[in-house]
């Protein structure tokens, strides 16, 4: 290891037979001082290039190494070249790596490794000592097009029962002032019945599955886009996507 010289109160290099003490300066006129652990070796990579170690006792007197910043190359090639800090603590005893800080910075254990410049990647959240939930999509059904008399079924893939479902209607072909391709936000958990209450459908979903059951001659209702007058729409025209939502 070096310090960069120059300069009042300048260091000479440093190697393993120096110790580089408390109240010592690492100064250099004019410019900024660096200190530069490192290899000369050729180390190819990925593998450590230098470290600095904050050490301390243990009650019992013994010396500990508390915390530790590794310099990693990540990838030596020429012209291409990924560096990286790895962050190591002592917590309950057991040293361990903690975190990373490459293009973007990630806790170990968080799949999907570095998620690039100007990202967080972590196993979760916490806000004042409380976990954030994250919203988890599963697979979503579709019923394209609509039908009457029809049950279609979904596993979702969630592992336990969806917290809500987000239903999406998309017209396939234009009616009522709705082109093909618009989207309309639908409340599938309701009935949309007449006034017999003899045709609907609904939205149901347990821990495996989401289901849409459509009942016999069923006759939904739309506003027309502009004119907002009440429809029956024609269930050709159109499908149905409901996405399974559940927090975790």
């Amino acid at each position: 290891m070096r310090a960069a010289a120059g300069g009042a109160g300048a260091l000479a290099a440093l190697d393993f037979a120096n110790t580089f003490t408390a109240n010592q300066n690492i100064t250099r006129d004019g410019a900024t001082a660096f200190l530069d652990p490192g290899r000369s070796d050729a180390h190819g990579s990925p593998v450590n290039i230098g470290a600095i170690s904050f050490n301390g006792k243990d009650s019992a007197g013994n010396v500990e190494t508390y915390a530790r910043i590794f310099g990693t190359a990540i990838d030596h090639t020429a012209g291409s070249e990924d560096g990286r800090l790895d962050f190591y603590t002592v917590v309950a005893g057991a040293y361990a790596d903690r975190a990373y800080l490459g293009a973007g910075l990630f806790m170990a254990g968080a799949a999907g490794g570095d998620p690039g410049a100007g990202k967080i990647n972590a196993t979760g959240l916490h806000i004042n000592g409380t976990a954030v939930k994250s919203a988890v999509f599963g697979a979503a059904l579709t019923k394209n097009p609509l039908a009457a008399s029809s049950i279609t079924t979904q596993a979702h893939g969630l592992g336990a029962k969806p917290d809500f479902c987000l239903v999406e209607m998309e017209c396939l072909t234009a009616e009522h002032g709705w082109s093909v391709g618009d989207k309309i936000s639908w409340n599938g958990s309701i009935p949309n019945a007449d006034s017999n209450n003899t045709r609907h459908h609904q939205i149901d979903f347990d821990a495996t599955s989401v289901n849409l059951r459509i009942g016999a001659g069923a006759v939904w209702h739309v506003l027309h886009k502009t004119s907002l007058a009440t429809n029956g729409l024609t269930l050709a025209n159109w499908k149905m996507t409901v996405t399974p939502v559940r927090f975790v």
